[in-house]
């Protein structure tokens, strides 16, 4: 027979969710970390996209931890305008940059923003990954 579970002390139960936060806290600040190294040292393009329906990971939780990065051009960022994203003429969400980071907001898209809304993701990945890196002349044509 097992024996009885000892019930919690005050002080043992207020313990225990601070310790799991801190947890969890550490492991957010940890991947800060590599965003903020990324984006402090080197040229390469972050590009992060959320979808606006996502009950997951939120699009206002993913705002709060972009604008509490540490990074050089963090004042253009809080200064940077979010611009319409459109595909054939249709809003598809907004998108905002500063330096090599760059935010996505998609419309009518949840957590899956590839299955969700196919179009813009493709969108997205095309302006950001093909059309950026090609001379203007080719894209003129």
């Amino acid at each position: 027979m097992a024996p009885p579970i000892k019930p919690q002390t005050k002080s043992e139960a207020t313990l225990a969710p601070v310790q799991t936060r801190s947890a969890q806290t550490r492991h957010v600040q940890h991947r800060g970390f590599i965003f903020e190294f990324l984006l402090n040292n080197t040229d390469t393009k972050i590009i992060v996209y959320s979808g606006a329906l996502d009950l997951l990971v939120n699009t206002a939780g993913t705002r709060l931890w972009m604008e509490h990065l540490k990074w050089k051009a963090k004042d253009k960022w809080k200064e940077a305008a979010q611009e319409p994203f459109s595909v054939n003429s249709l809003i598809e969400g907004y998108v905002k940059k500063a330096d090599n980071l760059i935010l996505y907001i998609i419309f009518r898209a949840g957590h899956s923003v590839p299955i969700d809304n196919m179009m813009a993701f493709r969108e997205m990945l095309l302006q950001e990954l093909v059309y950026s890196e090609m001379p203007t002349s080719i894209l003129n044509k």
